[in-house]
């Protein structure tokens, strides 16, 4: 059972990265039911003033027609700092957003300062196995500790869950062009694990291109061709990306029935003529249940850390024998995030 945060006046929430997904997070905080104390870091200062202006335009529509706000960010209390010094002793929830290159020094030095209930921590999780198990070993006093791949909270895939479960084992394929398998696969792995409670137990890269691509951030890389993993209950899945081709699909054969999922679409098709509508939610519109159920003590549908971290070895482990391999190499840290 989670202990609850119901007898404090307010709650104290970190987000430790002010990026792109950080400044998501802080957006959606604006729309909790808790009264909220947030302190945002970010060593950039430029990050720091976008999360603010995205925080300002948050709270701003959350003023009702009459001026009224039906929500109590206009009661809270939010802090930019640029280091971890002006923390406070106790956190609530660590929201760690930063890139998968520093996330486990940042959960160091939040663990060096602060004593933190509840975890909520970004993916890519770490570079290498080494750094997997120091963020495992760094949290594993707090409460609880949870990895942000969403699609288990999502209403759609909620239902796309239900309609697969008599269906064990799968075949899964997911294909499309540069949709950044290296950095995204893990949303799969995870969501098929989900979808048919197996644990992943192993990855096939053999297939992949030998050249891997710069991404859009500077100092990381993507990969193409294909990888194919083994479930524990005879489930399979295989992740394709290529240079070219059509936007990302996945195709899902079971006994009874065959489902083409499009999330870009927002549409899955099965075999016996359901089709189910739905969406990929925004992180900006999922932040608010996420924290609210956390502080309530209400069940919190991510992936647990311990979890993730074993699905996460299981892939860092193949892809850094594939870059070790087609660069005659033996690094143990993998440029990706």
């Amino acid at each position: 059972m989670i202990n609850t945060i119901s007898d404090q006046q307010s709650a104290t929430i970190l987000i430790a990265g002010a990026g792109q997904l950080g400044s998501r997070y802080l957006q959606g905080l604006a729309y909790c039911q808790n009264t909220l104390d947030i302190y945002v870091q970010d060593i950039s200062k430029q990050s720091l003033q976008i999360a603010k202006q995205r925080w300002e335009d948050a709270c701003q529509t959350t003023l009702s027609v009459s001026g009224v706000s039906n929500y109590p960010s206009y009661h809270n209390q939010i802090t930019f700092v640029s280091s971890f010094d002006k923390l406070p002793k106790e956190i609530d929830i660590a929201i760690v957003a930063t890139n998968a290159d520093v996330r486990p020094q940042v959960v160091k030095q939040i663990t060096a300062k602060c004593d933190v209930q509840f975890w909520i921590l970004e993916k890519i999780l770490a570079q290498s196995v080494t750094a997997l198990d120091d963020i495992y070993i760094l949290t594993r006093n707090s409460t609880c500790a949870w990895v942000n791949i969403p699609r288990r909270m999502m209403t759609w895939h909620q239902q796309i869950r239900e309609k697969l479960q008599s269906d064990i084992p799968l075949n899964i394929t997911g294909s499309g062009s540069l949709w950044g398998m290296a950095c995204n696969g893990i949303h799969y792995l995870d969501l098929v694990s989900w979808w048919t409670d197996e644990k992943l137990k192993g990855i096939d890269a053999s297939k992949l291109d030998s050249k891997w691509i710069e991404s859009k951030r500077e100092g990381f890389f993507e990969v193409t061709g294909e990888i194919s993993a083994v479930y524990s209950g005879g489930t399979r899945l295989v992740l394709e990306s290529s240079l070219e081709g059509s936007p990302f699909k996945i195709n899902v054969e079971g006994h009874n029935s065959v489902w083409e999922i499009d999330e870009s679409k927002g549409i899955a098709f099965g075999s016996d003529g359901i089709i189910l509508n739905g969406k990929n939610e925004m992180q900006s519109t999922m932040t608010s249940k996420l924290v609210d159920d956390i502080l309530a003590g209400k069940n919190c549908d991510l992936p647990k850390l311990s979890d993730s971290v074993e699905i996460h070895r299981v892939l860092l482990c193949s892809l850094l024998e594939h870059w070790n391999r087609v660069h005659d190499s033996n690094i143990k840290t993998l440029p990706i995030t």
